[in-house]
C-alpha cells in the first residue's frame, strides 16, 4: 500500500479551476445562535489537469463572516488572486499542500483545493490520500443530526420525533441563553437516543444557571463560548458539576488542539475538515486525538454531497468513534448534486456509497448562481 509520504511526491498539474458559486434551497429555515439560513450559498471547485481529468472538491465556508473570519465571496477574491498566481503547471502533491500553508487562515478555501486535487489524483489513479492513512475502513458509519433553534417546543418534538423515526442515532440541539429547551421532554428523549448540544459560543459567565440546567445530561457541550475565552472554560469547570467541553470552531490547528490538551480543558473534539485546513491536516489532528485519547467525532457544514462524501469517508476511518455529525444533504436540501444521493439505514450510511460518487453535471449547472474559469 502506497504510505502518505509516497502520496505526498505524486506529481500533478493545474490547467484551469472552474469556481462555481451554487445557491441550493433547503427543505426547511435552520436557526443557530450564529443565524437564520434559508438556502445555502456554496462553492464547489473543478481542478482539471493538463491531461482533462477533473475532481471536484467543496468550500464550505459560510456566506457571512460569523462563524468564521472567512465568507464565500472573499474566498473567490482568495482564489483568483492568490492561489492560482502562487500554484505552477506541474508539481507535486506536497508542494501544493506547503503553498496553500503559506497562507494564513482561509482554512474552509484552502480545504477546497486541496480535495478537488484529491478526488483528481482518485479518479486518475484509483487511489485517494485516506486510502494511504494506516487506519481501516468501516463497512457504515453511524450518524447523527443537527436540530436547529425552533420557534416553540412543539416544533422541536415534532423535528426531533422525525429524526428519531428516521433512525439517527444521536440528536444535537442548537442552544441560546434566550431560547429555554424543555429540559423534562430531553430527559424523555434521552432514553431514547443520545443527545448533545451546540451553543456556537453564545453562552457567557451570566449564563452559568442555563449551563448547569443542560449539563445534567452528561454529554459535553459543543463550544459553549465565544472564541478562546479559555477564562470562561476553567470557571466553568470549577463551578458547574459535569461539565464537559467539546470544541469546535476554537480548534484550525493541530497546535490549537495541543494547547487545549495541555491546559486539560478538552473533553471531546469536533473535527470539521474544512474548517481544519483539509484532509490531510485533519488526518494529523485525528492522530493527536487516538495518542492523547481524546474522543473526536466528525461534523459538517451543511456540505453537499461533494463535501459530504469526502466527510463521511474520513469518519469512517475513525474506528473508535460512535456517531458523526454527518446526515445525508437530503436532510437539509430540496435536491443534491450527485446522481446516486447519499442514503441514511437505520441511521448509519454505508461506506460503498460515499467511495465513487458521481456529479450530474446538468444539476450542477442549474444551482449554479456564478461560474468562473481560471486557466494558468
Amino acid at each position: 500500500m502506497t504510505s502518505i509520504d509516497q502520496y505526498l511526491a505524486k506529481e500533478i498539474s493545474l490547467k484551469h479551476l472552474e469556481l462555481h458559486l451554487l445557491n441550493l434551497p433547503e427543505k426547511e429555515s435552520f436557526l443557530s445562535s450564529v443565524g437564520r439560513r434559508n438556502s445555502k450559498q456554496i462553492l464547489i471547485i473543478k481542478w482539471i489537469d493538463k491531461d482533462n481529468n477533473n475532481g471536484y472538491g467543496e468550500c464550505s465556508c459560510r456566506t457571512d463572516p460569523y462563524y468564521s473570519a472567512e465568507f464565500v465571496d472573499a474566498s473567490i477574491i482568495l482564489i483568483k488572486n492568490f492561489v492560482m498566481s502562487g500554484l505552477k503547471e506541474q508539481f507535486t502533491v506536497k508542494a501544493v499542500l506547503s503553498y496553500l500553508n503559506k497562507i494564513r487562515g482561509w482554512n474552509f478555501t484552502k480545504a477546497g483545493i486541496e480535495a478537488a486535487m484529491h478526488d483528481l489524483i482518485k479518479n486518475r489513479d484509483n487511489e485517494h490520500i485516506l486510502d494511504c492513512w494506516n487506519k481501516s475502513k468501516l463497512e457504515t458509519v453511524s450518524v447523527g443530526v443537527s436540530i436547529g433553534i425552533q420557534k416553540n417546543n412543539d416544533e422541536l418534538k415534532r423535528i426531533a420525533e422525525t429524526a428519531i423515526d428516521d433512525g439517527y442515532k444521536r440528536l444535537k440541539f442548537k442552544v441560546h441563553p434566550s431560547y429555554k429547551l424543555n429540559l423534562d421532554y430531553l430527559n424523555l428523549l434521552s432514553h431514547k437516543t443520545k443527545i448533545s448540544f451546540d451553543a456556537n459560543g453564545s453562552f457567557e459567565s451570566a449564563d452559568f444557571e442555563y449551563l448547569k440546567e443542560i449539563s445534567q445530561f452528561n454529554t459535553p457541550i459543543e463550544q459553549p463560548f465565544a472564541l478562546h475565552r479559555i477564562d470562561l472554560v476553567k470557571k466553568a469547570k470549577e463551578q458547574i458539576e459535569n461539565f464537559k467541553i467539546c470544541y469546535d470552531e476554537e480548534v484550525e490547528c493541530l497546535g490549537d488542539l495541543m494547547k487545549l490538551n495541555q491546559l486539560k480543558i478538552i473533553d471531546e473534539l469536533n473535527i470539521k475538515p474544512g474548517r481544519a485546513g483539509g484532509i490531510y491536516n485533519s488526518i494529523k489532528i485525528a492522530n493527536y486525538c487516538f495518542e492523547k485519547q481524546i474522543p473526536c467525532w466528525v461534523g459538517g457544514m451543511f456540505e453537499t454531497g461533494i463535501g459530504r462524501s469526502l466527510n463521511l469517508s474520513f469518519a469512517a476511518r475513525l474506528q473508535n468513534e460512535t456517531i458523526h455529525d454527518l446526515s445525508p444533504p437530503s436532510y437539509y436540501f430540496e435536491e443534491d448534486i450527485l446522481i446516486n444521493p447519499i442514503n441514511l439505514i437505520a441511521g448509519t450510511i454505508d461506506s460503498m456509497q460515499i467511495e465513487n460518487v458521481i456529479i450530474d453535471e446538468k444539476r450542477l449547472e442549474r444551482f449554479t448562481v456564478e461560474k468562473i474559469i481560471l486557466s494558468k
